[in-house]
């Protein structure tokens, strides 16, 4: 069953992070094309000043673009490991966030709108 509508989500398992060690890399990827229609002028920068204005879910990562998709990146070192229940709620928080991505955008689309800047 799909509850991600077309995104992604993957949680690795990484050994080489330059600064941290090893932890855990998670990325949603949602498609640009789920969430944004043609000749809309919507990056990342969107999607990250949304999600910490009104987002329901912590922003510990960042959204950018990689291609076609918009992607979530976290990292979690290691240490972090022993908080009970955190990978499941990277889960839930991954879900949310693939839901509310619509929402964000159309934030924006609202604030363009109104001629707010």
């Amino acid at each position: 069953m799909n509850f991600l509508g077309g995104s992604s989500l993957t949680l690795d398992a990484v050994h080489n992070n330059p600064d941290w060690g090893g932890g855990l890399l998670c990325l949603l990827r949602v498609p640009k094309a789920s969430v944004v229609k043609e000749g809309e002028a919507v990056g990342a920068w969107v999607l990250n000043t949304w999600s910490n204005l009104v987002g329901e879910t912590p922003a510990f990562g960042a959204w950018c673009t990689d291609g076609d998709d918009f992607v979530f990146v976290q990292f979690l070192p290691n240490f972090m490991r022993r908080l009970p229940g955190l990978t499941d709620l990277l889960i839930e928080w991954g879900l949310a966030r693939s839901r509310g991505t619509v929402h964000l955008v159309q934030y924006e689309r609202d604030r363009l709108r109104s001629g707010y800047v």
